[in-house]
């Protein structure tokens, strides 16, 4: 295999992850945020009788 052309595969590769470990995260985050928005009631409840 040429090196160049294996570079650039590795390059590619590497950029792909990098897109896909971003999307992960936001979506990650934005499951949280949802999660906690929709539980927020409860969470503050609770704390406000632990305190």
């Amino acid at each position: 295999m040429d090196t160049k052309l294996r570079n650039k595969l590795e390059n590619s590769l590497m950029g792909i992850s990098l897109i896909a470990s971003i999307i992960g995260m936001i979506l990650i985050i934005r499951f949280t945020m949802l999660f906690l928005a929709r539980e927020w009631a409860t969470i503050m409840t609770f704390f406000t009788n632990v305190f």
